[in-house]
């Protein structure tokens, strides 16, 4: 009698063990699974930046525009594309929520270097899209957007291909402007650096050295000081073209919109 209450008692033991580990498996698997299931706003999936590069076997790949009409319940993406093949099999796509699965989604303007894409259906309450580009070698790229970065307008009405090739040469002129302040940004940075070479080779020059080595050495750092700022005056010159060659490409894309309008 008593052997048989203590084979049930450690029997009872080992299923109430086998309970918890069983227990302790499944709620670290739910954590481990909560943020597919349950995705939580403040850890969104990072949205692809614009102008940057995103390479693929046989492409390059840029965005230049991601808009969303919560009116219009649509999305229209610009993507800049470079094929690195003589013979371009061209690229497949799909729009994917996370949450919800796929998206209605279309090439409403498409050619060698560029296009233009305008998904649809765009739920309530969604949190990332990812668009998805898949060449024929089988070579997918992911670009993203999500409810905090995407660009937001008050609608996006359907266009015609004019309509279409005005917005992605808006969206160069963007592009352009980017780009110029970026040169802007580092024209500054090198004149503030030349404005205190030229200080510090002033006080250098005005100095008084006890010993013939160390006005040696005051010379030389004075002489690199000198080479530093000529060759940031020629990056700065440079700088200032490419500002002004963008500059000139902006106004001529100004002009081949307005003529599509007409």
């Amino acid at each position: 009698m008593i052997e048989k209450l203590r084979s049930r008692i450690k029997r009872d033991i080992n299923i109430g063990n086998k309970l918890l580990l069983y227990l302790l498996i499944g709620g670290y698997a739910f954590f481990i699974t909560s943020r597919i299931w349950m995705p939580d706003s403040g850890e969104l999936i990072e949205a692809t930046p614009y102008y940057e590069v995103q390479a693929m076997a046989g492409h390059e790949v840029y965005l230049t525009r991601w808009s969303y009409s919560e009116k219009d319940q649509a999305m229209e993406v610009i993507a800049e594309i470079q094929t690195k093949d003589l013979l371009d099999t061209g690229l497949e796509y799909e729009a994917v929520e996370r949450t919800k699965g796929k998206l209605e989604i279309q090439a409403v303007r498409e050619t060698a270097d560029y296009m233009v894409f305008r998904i649809t259906g765009i739920p309530d309450g969604w949190k990332e899209i990812s668009l998805r580009l898949t060449e024929e070698g089988g070579d997918l790229l992911r670009l993203y957007t999500n409810i905090d970065a995407v660009e937001r307008t008050g609608s996006l009405p359907e266009k015609d291909q004019d309509g279409y090739e005005a917005d992605r040469l808006e969206a160069q002129i963007s592009y352009d402007q980017f780009q110029i302040q970026e040169q802007e940004s580092v024209i500054q940075e090198l004149k503030e650096e030349n404005t205190e070479l030229e200080q510090r080779i002033t006080e250098l020059e005005n100095a008084v050295y006890p010993t013939e080595e160390e006005a040696e050495t005051a010379g030389d750092t004075v002489t690199k000081a000198r080479d530093t700022v000529s060759a940031n005056e020629a990056d700065i010159e440079e700088r200032e073209g490419r500002i002004e060659e963008l500059k000139e490409r902006s106004d001529k894309i100004r002009e081949q919109i307005e003529a599509l309008k007409k």
